[in-house]
């Protein structure tokens, strides 16, 4: 055989096997356990990581690579921190002819981390490593290692192309905050990975949190792509799928379902979020957002939207339960959709769009990361609030039971966070075209709420029955002490077609008013507490009524048959209208002292009715009077007043607790009536002796007595 073919036979048979040769010698005739001590020794010396193998260290052939068994992770105080059952490291082949053995795939079975943290400072993750040295604490200066020419195949020697993660189990227990979280088993899979090319990436895990009794089960699949310089990384057909039992929360499984293509630059500090679909049980959320300057200045430019869907199917899906509403249909049509910025430290929500059913809200919202102001700008066309409200036939009336110490203890605790309200900055209005309820519309209705410097603001406007209502109230908490004060006004307001929307029951027996309401109320008040606001309060109010009537109910008929029964007489009102025209209805009231001061006055063709009188509020106490008198013709002879009963009022008397019973708390005025009775049969006497005079001078003087008289009627004054 020629010395050329014994040469290329060496190259093709005899060289391979000398290096099999050279291979099996390492792995028959050396022992792994032999670097026990050494990777020990050097984990301790080049990390300080307490590193210990409890079983052998075995080489395997097919493929090239090292097992190790059994290897636990213990803190500075030789107390367990973590541990693995199994690591399996493989060599790729090739590399070792290069001199720089690269691992080509490892696993990672069994990990173990036990996370503990007894106290706010004191944690067990926290001991893995030794304390840093004075010198070691010092910022070094930053050297280039690598130059620029460096070949980046070797600088990324160390990547591998596939890594495993199985059966892992990690427990967390924080007992200041009463956590105690578990995910296990937890696995992770990354093969083929190649720089500069896309490689699956697959992760599961059950996670278990004790306390809420949460259970979470959950599956990512995507595709990942690294750039070779690691500086641009995408995941695409990105799924992750959720399913999440919490009988705190639902009683039925809770599913969750993302999907999304990302896309991220380091060096440019962006990413780009091509798709997002977001679902929940019938909800889907889908939208795009592009991120930029993640690390210095922040910039997001966004779109989502949800597609109609059922709110109430959705809450029942999470056993939520809803009660009955009037309308079948509510809650059934439901959509939002909006742009989601961050510009400049200014995040804002743009162009959004709300469906409620058959209403609709446009508007803006943003809120300023320097100065934490929030504006609010909504619009929204007609609601009926009915349509959410139970069915009338249900709608049943809750006894209400105080607990006497606990409204002792309420009253004495601060109503406000003063610290808080001080450091509001908002800007919010909210305008609707139309608000319904109990049948009752109401129109061009805005609501507006402004805080800033510790200065609160609500007004509240709109068109109701021909006329308008308007409200002010603010809150000053700039000091210490709150000071409340609010204006209301009501001007023409029609009442008929209140009382008939209304059509409340109780009502019916005594009728409606009818009229126009004028109504004007100031009140102030100081302190944070219910009892320094009710000793506080102070208010005036006045109202009036044009063109009014009692509509349904006549007063003159009722004082008639009163009437006639005095007279011995019968009458029929059956044909009256029933109704009360008024010439005039005011009243006034004044809050001071916890003493509210009131005054009512009642005009019409034929009586005459006022009160005047005060409420103690602090002792529950009622002192009114009122007086009631015939004035005109009240229609029917039967009912006929004498000219001397007319001047007499009937004098009522309304004195007591709030808890007397009406028909004990008001009573006729006997005392009063005493006096009455006294200054008449005065003015009676008078009018006799008026009389007898008068004749006596006609006789005496003829026509030449007024001069006479008009002296005597001075002297019987």
């Amino acid at each position: 055989m020629s010395k050329p073919i014994k040469i290329a036979l060496f190259f093709i048979i005899g060289f391979p096997l000398l290096i099999v040769s050279a291979l099996l010698s390492v792995f028959l005739f050396t022992d792994a356990n032999d670097f026990k001590p050494t990777i020990e020794e050097q984990a301790k010396v080049r990390v300080g990581l307490n590193l210990k193998i409890e079983e052998d260290l075995s080489w395997s052939l097919i493929p090239i690579g090292l097992e190790i068994n059994k290897l636990k992770i213990l803190d500075q105080h030789e107390a367990a921190f973590a541990s693995a059952d199994k690591i399996v490291a493989s060599i790729d082949f090739w590399s070792l002819f290069d001199g720089a053995p690269k691992v080509q795939t490892l696993l990672l079975d069994g990990l173990k981390l036990e996370l503990i943290q007894t106290s706010d400072t004191d944690n067990n993750w926290s001991n893995i490593l030794p304390p840093k040295s004075d010198d070691e604490s010092k910022p070094v200066e930053e050297k280039q290692t690598v130059s620029e020419s460096t070949d980046i195949n070797n600088a990324l020697n160390f990547l591998v192309e596939s890594f495993q993660l199985i059966n892992t189990n990690i427990h967390f227990k924080s007992k200041p905050n009463e956590i105690d979280l578990s995910i296990k088993p937890l696995d992770l899979s990354l093969t083929n990975i190649t720089l500069d090319e896309t490689f699956p990436l697959s992760l599961s895990y059950s996670l278990s949190e004790t306390k809420n009794q949460i259970n979470i089960e959950s599956t990512l699949e995507a595709s990942l792509f690294a750039s070779k310089d690691l500086t641009k990384f995408t995941l695409s057909k990105l799924q992750n799928n959720y399913e999440l039992s919490a009988p705190n929360i639902s009683a039925k499984p809770i599913k969750l379902n993302l999907a999304s293509n990302v896309d991220i630059d380091t060096k440019a500090e962006s990413v780009d979020i091509s798709s997002l679909l977001i679902s929940l049980n019938n909800l889907g959320l889908e939208g795009h957002a592009k991120i930029k300057n993640y690390s210095t200045d922040l910039s997001v430019n966004s779109e989502i939207s949800i597609p109609s869907f059922s709110l109430k199917a959705l809450l029942q899906s999470l056993s939520i339960a809803l009660p009955e509403m009037q309308n079948k249909q509510a809650l059934e049509k439901v959509s939002l959709s909006s742009t989601i910025n961050l510009e400049n430290k200014l995040f804002s929500l743009n162009a959004i769009n709300i469906n409620l059913d058959k209403t609709s809200w446009k508007g803006d919202i943003s809120h300023s990361m320097d100065t934490t102001a929030s504006k609010v700008r909504l619009k929204g066309n007609k609601i009926n609030l009915d349509d959410y409200l139970p069915p009338e036939s249900e709608a049943k009336a809750s006894d209400e039971k105080t607990n006497t110490d606990t409204a002792n203890t309420e009253a004495n605790s601060p109503l406000l966070p003063i610290e808080t309200l001080q450091k509001l900055n908002l800007d919010i209005e909210l305008q609707q075209d139309s608000i319904s309820i109990k049948n009752i519309e109401t129109n061009k209705v805005v609501v507006a709420f402004k805080a800033k410097d510790g200065k609160l603001l609500q007004t509240l406007n709109g068109n109701l029955f021909e006329g308008t209502y308007s409200s002010k109230a603010t809150i000053n908490v700039q000091a210490k002490e709150a000071l409340w004060t609010s204006e209301q006004n009501i001007k023409n307001l029609n009442l008929a077609p209140i009382f008939e929307k209304l059509n409340i029951e109780a009502l019916k027996e005594y009728g409606n008013i009818a009229g126009l309401l004028n109504l004007s109320a100031k009140t102030s008040l100081a302190g944070n507490t219910v009892n320094t606001l009710k000793t506080s309060a102070a208010s005036n109010v006045d109202f009036y009524i044009d063109k009014g009537a009692f509509e349904g109910l006549s007063l003159n008929a009722l004082t008639c048959k009163g009437f006639a029964l005095i007279n011995k007489e019968t009458v029929d009102t059956s044909t009256w209208p029933q109704a009360t025209p008024f010439n005039t209805l005011k009243g006034s009231a004044s809050l001071k002292n916890e003493i509210l001061d009131t005054r009512f006055d009642l005009i019409t063709s034929g009586i005459h009715a006022d009160s005047k009188g005060s409420v103690d509020i602090s002792k529950n106490k009622v002192n009114i009077l009122a007086t009631l008198k015939v004035i005109g013709e009240l229609g029917d002879n039967a009912c006929r007043v004498n000219d001397k009963v007319k001047k007499i009022g009937i004098p009522v008397k309304c004195q007591g607790a709030f808890d007397t019973p009406p028909a004990e708390l008001c009573k006729l005025d006997s005392s009063r009536l005493g006096d009455m009775a006294k200054d008449l049969a005065v003015d009676e006497g008078k009018r006799k002796i008026n009389k007898e005079i008068d004749r006596a001078l006609d006789k005496q003087l003829g026509d030449n007595k007024e001069p006479i008289k008009s002296l005597l009627n001075k002297f019987l004054k």
